[in-house]
């Protein structure tokens, strides 16, 4: 049997025969250790401690003022950038950059990123396909390609409509299908010379965010019986960096 306790906060209690877990946001568990937990709400100090165990991350610098991070533009200016909150947002507050931004666009993606948070990161953009590993214990239990959130056009509605008809779609295989129309999402557009009101051309596949987070939108691939193990060995050794059961 489930219950979920706190919907808000996504805080879930699963019963079978007499025994009673308690998962938030789908991976924390009573399994997990409270430091690891703590350790891993932190992206700067798990980055800190992946480079420790010699798994690459993305350069980058964290700030805890939009002066300082306003001040650093000089230094961005030349190569692609993300910007993001430093602790976890459900991919909410992050912009992508894929080609070196303007001053005035990497101004709103701060804005963005510190209204979820009183730290921010802006890190080097590094190009390539998204996926999750579900790791539980020694075991890469499932890995997903996670697509983000896009509408196709039919050449004669404007994004905002398809947005809409696509959000309150119903489908069993998509539970989290919600896609917002806020900050973030209009300057994903802006950045590709678009806005709510344009039209796409039919079939034409447009994306209204460059992180691939499910609870923004996103789709998920299986792709657990395909990935390399290589990979799988990475993703291992990343959950046992920070000392976590369910990762």
């Amino acid at each position: 049997k489930y219950e979920v306790m706190d919907r808000k906060d996504n805080f879930v209690k699963l019963t079978r025969e007499g025994r009673v877990e308690y998962v938030k946001q789908a991976t924390k568990t009573s399994r997990d250790r409270c430091a690891s937990i703590l350790l891993m709400r932190n992206k700067a100090l798990t980055k800190r401690l992946l480079e420790e165990h010699d798994i690459p991350t993305p350069r980058g610098e964290l700030f805890e003022s939009r002066e300082q991070a306003l001040a650093n533009f000089r230094i961005h200016r030349r190569s692609a950038c993300v910007v993001k909150p430093n602790f976890p947002s459900l991919g909410k507050g992050i912009t992508v950059f894929t080609e070196p931004p303007d001053e005035t666009r990497f101004e709103k993606a701060v804005d963005i990123a510190f209204t979820y948070g009183a730290e921010i990161l802006v890190e080097e953009y590094i190009p390539g396909d998204n996926y999750r590993f579900l790791v539980i214990g020694n075991v890469v239990q499932a890995v997903s390609k996670r697509m983000p959130a896009s509408v196709v056009g039919d050449g004669v509605r404007p994004i905002r409509d398809l947005v809409v008809e696509r959000t309150g779609a119903s489908s069993h295989s998509r539970p989290l299908n919600f896609i917002g129309m806020g900050a973030e999402e209009a300057l994903h557009l802006e950045l590709h010379g678009m806005s709510f009101m344009t039209v796409p051309a039919k079939g034409e596949t447009v994306t209204l965010r460059q992180n691939s987070n499910v609870s923004t939108g996103g789709d998920a691939i299986d792709c657990t019986d395909i990935v390399h193990p290589t990979y799988r060995e990475v993703a291992l050794k990343a959950a046992a960096a920070v000392g976590a059961v369910f990762c």
